[in-house]
């Protein structure tokens, strides 16, 4: 295969991904506010459940994403929180 024909797929293919993951977190950041406001207008159970399976969906995509660095993350913030209670004290 011709090495330009390959870069511009390789291009191609990365910025689809540029575009599809951003415009679908920013999709999600509006339903869930969406589904906030009429909850707590409505007090109706369905909104909040809708808004507990966006929630779960979003979570559970970025921690398959990110899970290296979150439980990196977890473990820095639990032992600086242990430091600075020992220092309290």
């Amino acid at each position: 295969m011709d090495p330009v024909l390959l870069a511009r797929a390789q291009f191609a293919a990365n910025m689809s991904f540029h575009i599809l993951f951003p415009t679908i977190s920013i999709a999600l950041g509006w339903m869930l506010l969406f589904f906030r406001f009429r909850w707590l207008k409505t007090r109706n159970t369905a909104w909040y459940q809708a808004m507990s399976a966006v929630t779960q969906c979003s979570l559970c995509g970025s921690k398959k994403l990110l899970s290296p660095q979150l439980g990196a993350a977890r473990r820095n913030v639990h032992s600086s929180e242990k430091k600075s209670n020992r220092r309290v004290r």
